[in-house]
């Protein structure tokens, strides 16, 4: 049965498919994300997993393959998993950030090419941080699947502070300047600054001399290895960087105006706190 697992943002989903690959045979785990394939690529490395980035070929049966989405519909990836269920290596695909198919259509219809596998007797397991009880309805239809096996933890996070503030509209900008300027954090801790717009990502970044994160960005990958890298103690991004950033020490998440969506929300607050320590999510 396909297996939907909810888990908090930091609850230990890599294990999942970590810990399988140990024992033989091939996982695939399908990604959002180039930044998050690389990141979860890195991290199985650094645990003694023997995984790969999909780059358009794999030099050896490895245990675990990081592709995104995108690139798991062209021929040259399904020709390499045709070839897996004939040798009977292929154990599990793995679908992360699976909230993902209901909100952006680009991920689900890359999605729609992978469940054929599913109906050659592979198990899919879906993998999310953000799937409320009200959304398994419109989750399985855009899944197109039934009878999801559903795996859910508490997705409550006790080491968070939430606050909100109502200010008038001309005044959100300087609001949130002012609550980053005054937060305390440490020299190797650091603040994720949220905004809904491409515009208000790059005014936001030059009030504030950082780097920024957005879909149009032409430096975004430079920009957020030196924030990782603690170049830089404050990156500013839309929510083309909401999902698959592992970084332990940020100690205040900002939003500026309200998130699109709960679901953005959840995934952004989340970044925070990674570490069990006390962090703050201000909107």
């Amino acid at each position: 049965s396909p297996l939907l697992v909810v888990l908090p943002t930091g609850g230990g989903k890599s294990i999942l498919f970590e810990g399988p690959a140990k024992k033989g045979g091939v996982s695939i785990v399908i990604v959002p994300l180039i930044a998050l394939r690389a990141d979860l690529n890195k991290r199985a490395l650094l645990h003694g997993i023997d995984s790969q980035e999909w780059g358009g070929r794999i030099n050896n049966d490895t245990l675990l393959v990081f592709v995104t989405a995108e690139a798991s519909m062209k021929p040259n990836f399904k020709q390499y998993i045709r070839g897996l269920i004939v040798r009977q290596l292929l154990q599990r695909i793995y679908i992360d950030e699976a909230h993902m198919l209901i909100f952006d259509s680009d991920f689900r219809d890359a999605y729609k090419g992978v469940f054929w596998y599913a109906s050659l007797g592979v198990q899919i397991v879906f993998l999310t941080a953000t799937m409320p009880p009200y959304m398994l309805r419109e989750f399985d239809a855009a899944a197109l699947i039934t009878r999801t096996v559903v795996v859910r933890a508490s997705s409550n996070r006790p080491n968070t502070i939430y606050s909100c503030y109502k200010v008038p509209r001309g005044e959100v900008h300087r609001k949130a300047l002012q609550i980053i300027h005054a937060y305390p954090i440490e020299p190797q801790e650091r603040i994720l600054l949220y905004t809904r717009s491409v515009h208000t990502c790059q005014v936001m970044a030059e009030h504030l001399q950082c780097g920024l994160y957005h879909s149009e960005s032409p430096n975004k990958n430079a920009d957020l290895n030196d924030w990782l890298a603690g170049k830089s103690q404050i990156l500013v991004a839309t929510t083309a960087l909401g999902a698959g950033v592992d970084i332990v020490n940020i100690r205040l998440v900002c939003f500026v105006n309200l998130p699109h969506s709960f679901v953005d929300f959840a995934q952004g607050s989340g970044r925070g706190g990674r570490d069990g320590r006390t962090c703050s999510t201000v909107v």
